[in-house]
């Protein structure tokens, strides 16, 4: 009987633009960082929460946070509060000094602005924004300064869903007709604009924006 010269097997190599498994942070581990990098953001008639996300002293909000605050030229001014951890609590709280801040620029569609302290502390604490999107069944947390609750509040969750809000509006445009279509394709133009969202159940309030 011919012998056959069978190669021994060989390890499969990782694929080097394989991502690494994603480590999930205990919770507690996690509101420490975002907490000490999350502000208190503050215009006449509105509070809402900010992320520093560059040491410079840059703030990500939300635009409609800031939209009504006082101008001064063509400038939106904003009153910064930054947190500072307590051993007591175990818990962020205000630090007493309020820093300003004017808005760099803004995002109508989809609802953003970036703010610039005027005078940021050395060794400004901040986040960096994740370059991996996330996924259904992620786990995530928010933390912010619900209205109905106390400043630096940690609420999770996890991704539920991830895409873009018109697709049930692409459902409905094929059975509907007249104006009620012509609605529809108004409310698409206008959620297309928003792009690819995501859909948690971490409970969001207002003031955590």
């Amino acid at each position: 009987m011919p012998k056959l010269d069978i190669p021994a097997p060989v390890p499969d190599e990782k694929d080097p633009h394989e991502d690494e498994p994603v480590v999930e942070k205990d919770l507690g581990e996690l509101y420490r960082k975002v907490g000490a990098a999350t502000v208190v953001i503050r215009v006449p008639g509105s509070v809402g929460s900010g992320s520093i996300i560059d040491p410079a002293g840059i703030v990500l909000t939300n635009h409609h946070v800031i939209d009504g605050g006082d101008r001064e030229g063509l400038r939106i001014k904003a009153n910064v509060t930054l947190g500072q951890w307590s051993e007591e609590l175990q818990a962020f709280e205000p630090q007493e000094k309020t820093l300003q801040a004017y808005v760099l620029k803004v995002d109508l569609d989809h609802d953003l602005a970036l703010l610039k302290l005027v005078d940021p502390p050395a060794d400004l604490p901040f986040l960096k924004i994740s370059e991996k999107p996330p996924y259904p069944g992620q786990r995530v947390a928010a933390v912010g300064h619900a209205g109905a609750g106390l400043l630096w509040a940690l609420k999770g969750g996890e991704v539920s869903s991830t895409g873009k809000l018109a697709g049930h509006t692409d459902l409905a445009q094929g059975d509907a007709q007249g104006y009620q279509k012509e609605h529809l394709a108004k409310l698409k133009a206008q959620m297309d604009k928003q792009g690819r969202v995501v859909q948690s159940t971490a409970k969001i309030l207002p003031g955590d924006s």
